[in-house]
């Protein structure tokens, strides 16, 4: 096996997180950002699952990008 190499797990995410959003246009990169630093951090594994609550604002295409 190389070096640094992880094979592909079909385990579940040792950490999931959600992040309901509403109109969040002007945070959702930050805090993408942020809990992407603390959860590498503290495991292995996760997952950020951002939720759009109807936003009616560029959230969703931002939320998209991420």
């Amino acid at each position: 096996m190389k070096p640094n190499f992880r094979p592909a797990v079909s385990e579940s995410p040792e950490i999931s997180v959600v992040i309901p959003c509403f109109n969040e246009e002007e945070n959702v990169h930050a805090i993408h950002a942020a809990v992407t630093e603390q959860v590498a951090r503290h495991a292995r594994s996760y997952e950020i699952i951002f939720i759009d609550n109807g936003s009616t604002d560029e959230t969703r295409p931002m939320m998209r990008e991420i």
